[in-house]
């Protein structure tokens, strides 16, 4: 299990991650509730302490502005696929792509440098995976 860090104490890329993830859910004004479990599931896996978990979630409710995203704390290129996968998931996760959810996954495949036939894929993935729970 990995050590419970505070925010400023994540690895860059950690960090990257989750403003990545809460820029993503708060792209059409809301976090719904299934997005919201999602980025504290995340929280989990990143072994951040509580104080940080209640200082994302007042983020995620609009009350502390989300710090922008750094492109130098960008992950390692072989982790950023995977880091596209998560932000996918999470804007599907509610059921539906919002157009600005899109936008911004748009801009990520631009900032990280992706391959547009691989994000392609994860899209078309992720779409049947959430149609198939209607």
């Amino acid at each position: 299990m990995r050590p419970m860090l505070s925010i400023d104490a994540l690895p860059d890329s950690d960090r990257y991650l989750l403003w990545t993830l809460l820029h993503t859910a708060l792209a059409d004004g809301q976090v719904p509730p299934v997005e919201a479990t999602f980025i504290d599931k995340s929280m989990d896996v990143l072994g951040l302490d509580p104080t940080s978990q209640e200082r994302v979630r007042s983020m995620m409710l609009g009350q502390d502005p989300v710090p922008d995203v750094n492109s130098d704390d960008a992950p390692p290129p072989d982790r950023r696929l995977e880091l596209f996968k998560d932000t996918v998931l999470l804007a599907y996760s509610d059921g539906a792509l919002d157009e600005s959810e899109q936008n911004r996954l748009e801009r990520l495949i631009g900032a990280l440098g992706l391959d547009r036939d691989e994000c392609d894929a994860v899209w078309q993935a992720a779409r049947e995976l959430f149609e198939e729970d209607e």
